[in-house]
Protein backbone atom coordinates (compact mmCIF):
# COMPACT_ATOMS: atom_id res chain seq x y z
CA UNK A 1 0.00 0.00 0.00
CA UNK A 2 1.19 3.34 -0.72
CA UNK A 3 0.13 6.79 1.29
CA UNK A 4 -0.09 9.60 -1.05
CA UNK A 5 0.31 12.98 0.20
CA UNK A 6 -2.85 15.40 -0.65
CA UNK A 7 -2.71 19.56 -0.20
CA UNK A 8 -4.94 19.75 2.13
CA UNK A 9 -5.72 23.42 1.20
CA UNK A 10 -6.32 22.51 -2.22
CA UNK A 11 -8.86 20.10 -1.67
CA UNK A 12 -10.75 22.02 0.85
CA UNK A 13 -11.08 24.89 -2.15
CA UNK A 14 -12.47 22.12 -4.68
CA UNK A 15 -14.94 20.69 -1.64
CA UNK A 16 -16.39 23.93 -1.35
CA UNK A 17 -16.80 24.74 -4.44
CA UNK A 18 -18.26 21.53 -4.90
CA UNK A 19 -20.52 22.23 -2.02
CA UNK A 20 -21.36 25.84 -3.31
CA UNK A 21 -22.14 24.40 -7.01
CA UNK A 22 -23.81 20.80 -6.18
CA UNK A 23 -25.07 20.72 -2.41
CA UNK A 24 -28.29 22.40 -2.95
CA UNK A 25 -29.24 20.00 -6.05
CA UNK A 26 -28.01 16.86 -4.85
CA UNK A 27 -28.12 16.83 -1.07
CA UNK A 28 -24.34 15.74 -0.49
CA UNK A 29 -23.11 15.26 3.22
CA UNK A 30 -19.76 17.01 4.33
CA UNK A 31 -17.50 13.64 3.98
CA UNK A 32 -19.05 12.37 1.00
CA UNK A 33 -17.64 15.79 -0.44
CA UNK A 34 -14.12 15.82 0.78
CA UNK A 35 -13.56 12.17 -0.52
CA UNK A 36 -14.99 13.03 -4.45
CA UNK A 37 -12.66 16.36 -4.33
CA UNK A 38 -10.06 14.26 -2.73
CA UNK A 39 -10.13 11.83 -5.32
CA UNK A 40 -10.46 14.59 -8.01
CA UNK A 41 -7.43 16.41 -6.44
CA UNK A 42 -5.24 13.34 -6.91
CA UNK A 43 -6.35 12.89 -10.56
CA UNK A 44 -7.97 9.56 -9.94
CA UNK A 45 -9.71 7.94 -13.10
CA UNK A 46 -12.38 5.85 -11.10
CA UNK A 47 -14.56 6.54 -8.07
CA UNK A 48 -15.97 3.06 -6.01
CA UNK A 49 -18.59 3.89 -3.42
CA UNK A 50 -22.47 2.36 -3.32
CA UNK A 51 -23.43 5.67 -1.93
CA UNK A 52 -25.50 6.67 -5.36
CA UNK A 53 -25.76 10.67 -4.42
CA UNK A 54 -22.05 9.76 -3.33
CA UNK A 55 -21.76 8.62 -6.82
CA UNK A 56 -23.69 11.03 -8.58
CA UNK A 57 -21.42 13.95 -7.66
CA UNK A 58 -18.66 11.53 -8.74
CA UNK A 59 -19.75 11.01 -12.24
CA UNK A 60 -20.86 15.34 -12.55
CA UNK A 61 -16.95 16.15 -11.58
CA UNK A 62 -16.03 12.98 -14.56
CA UNK A 63 -15.04 10.62 -12.44
CA UNK A 64 -16.15 6.65 -13.30
CA UNK A 65 -18.18 5.09 -11.28
CA UNK A 66 -18.04 1.28 -11.82
CA UNK A 67 -20.84 -0.93 -10.64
Amino acid sequence: MEVIPVDHDAVLLMAEHLSQTHTMLSGNRTLDIMHVATAKHLSAKEFLSFDGRQKKLAKIVGLKTPL
